[in-house]
């Protein structure tokens, strides 16, 4: 038997799972070379926005590879 908070969670994911979909393809559409730091500040903005969408406050610093 499931409970009440659980119902909950199960009906959230069932809401928002399309759009989870969609985020995730699009993260991984962004092209990105870890060694070269290709695409590494197009996915930190990504993430940023994504964050932002779900209330957080982001902040992005500059970086080195």
């Amino acid at each position: 038997m499931t409970t009440d908070a659980e119902r909950r969670v199960l009906a959230a994911i069932d809401d928002t799972f399309d759009r989870a979909i969609e985020d995730i393809r699009a993260a991984i559409r962004i092209p990105g070379v870890s060694k070269s730091g290709e695409g590494l500040d197009e996915m930190a903005a990504f993430v940023a926005r994504s964050l932002r969408d779900l209330g957080a406050e982001v902040s992005l610093f500059p970086g080195r590879v």
